[in-house]
Parts: C-alpha cells; sequence; structure tokens
C-alpha cells in the first residue's frame, strides 16, 4: 500500500502542483491510473465513474465488485464519495480499492465535484 500512496505524490508532483492547489480535474490524475471518467468508457482496474452521481455502488454493469461493496447499499453522492475517497477501507470494510489519497484536504471535493459532474446530458 506505501508504493500506492507513493504513485499518488509522483503523480501530484509531475503536474507541478503544491498541495492544496490541484483543480479536481488535475486531482482526478491520482484516479485515472485505475478509473475512467468518459462515456462508454471500458472498465480498468477500477470501474468507469462517468455518471456516478446517484448511482448504487457496485452497479455498473461489466464490472466485478467486491463481496463487501456489493452488500454495502450505498448511493453515490457528495458525502459517500468524499468518505470513500479520504476512508475507503472505513467506510465499506472488506473492499477492493487500495488507495490512499495524497490529496491535500482542500482538493477532495474539488474532486469529488469534479467526479459527480460527469453526467449524462440532463443528468448533471
Amino acid at each position: 500500500m506505501r508504493g500506492r500512496r507513493f504513485l499518488g505524490v509522483l503523480l501530484l508532483a509531475a503536474l507541478g502542483a503544491q498541495a492544496g492547489e490541484l483543480d479536481g480535474e488535475q486531482a482526478f490524475a491520482a484516479c485515472a491510473a485505475c478509473h475512467s471518467l468518459a462515456p462508454g468508457a471500458a472498465h480498468k482496474v477500477g470501474p468507469n465513474l462517468f455518471g456516478l452521481a446517484g448511482r448504487r455502488a457496485a452497479s455498473q454493469p461489466g464490472y466485478r465488485y467486491s463481496p463487501a461493496l456489493q452488500a454495502s447499499e450505498l448511493t453515490w453522492n457528495r458525502g459517500t464519495l468524499t468518505t470513500w475517497i479520504v476512508a475507503t477501507e472505513a467506510l465499506v470494510p472488506g473492499n477492493w480499492m487500495l488507495f490512499h489519497s495524497p490529496l491535500a484536504p482542500a482538493e477532495v471535493p474539488r474532486l469529488v465535484d469534479y467526479i459527480l459532474s460527469r453526467q449524462p446530458e440532463g443528468d448533471g
């Protein structure tokens, strides 16, 4: 897990940003290695996050989710996504996402807003 945190820090350093300065799209660089965020894009190591707002967790067709996330009964919104990003294992113990956010506290809401804004026309 330490290696994933280091990778996230390297991604942010590559962007040339100092802590707290990333906008949502830049912050998504820490997620983009594992997640796509475009309509119709293929799943990667993690599922495509396009259209996430209001969707039930573990419901994206064509992706294999952990039993823990399938049983979670979460619906993705600002609160659940924020908690997921900063404390994934605490929110859903036993899930398969191994990620420790390298983001500054001020960057997390920007990332959440960016992900939740990526909705089909008329839904966002």
